[in-house]
């Protein structure tokens, strides 16, 4: 009896284990180039997010979706580059979420809220934007150099700009 139940048990937290497992920015981004299951990111919603900005928040989100190419061969290396920086969370704010009638009027809602600048807008994916004190202040574009053809090294100088910020 005893080792039924401790069956039982095993297989309940096992299902639980593969079934929260299964809403993570990893499991989303699966066998994406150098993501580890230990990562920054922390999905939040369109609500959530908007939240931060009302509290007056300092944070760095991460917006992208899977089916984009760039997003998917970037996440693994802004994930290194943000522990590296000492950043322990980027907020991930799914590129869909803000379009899912097909039209673009939430993507405009945002845009107008926060008012991006025109290389960090919200159609375009991926990218990393950094608010401080709840107001935008700038995005990963913003650091791209013409040398520069990736994100990559740019997500390091924001990462550098917000710890700056933080001080």
């Amino acid at each position: 009896m005893i080792k039924k139940i401790i069956i039982s048990i095993f297989f309940i937290l096992s299902i639980y284990s593969l079934t929260s497992c299964s809403n993570s920015f990893y499991y989303e981004y699966n066998n994406a180039y150098l993501l580890e299951k230990e990562n920054v990111y922390e999905k939040i919603s369109k609500d959530v997010f908007y939240e931060k900005i009302k509290n007056k928040e300092s944070f760095i989100v991460y917006y992208g979706q899977p089916e984009c190419t760039t997003c998917f061969v970037s996440v693994g290396f802004i994930d290194q580059h943000a522990k590296e920086a000492g950043i322990n969370t980027i907020y991930y704010l799914k590129s869909e979420i803000l379009n899912l009638t097909n039209s673009n009027l939430l993507a405009d809602e945002l845009q107008a809220n926060i008012g991006f600048d025109d290389n960090n807008n919200p159609y375009g994916a991926p990218r990393l934007w950094c608010f401080i004190e709840g107001e935008y202040t700038t995005g990963m574009s913003n650091f791209l150099d013409e040398g520069e053809t990736t994100y990559l090294e740019a997500s390091k100088k924001l990462f550098a700009y917000y710890n700056n910020q933080q001080k």
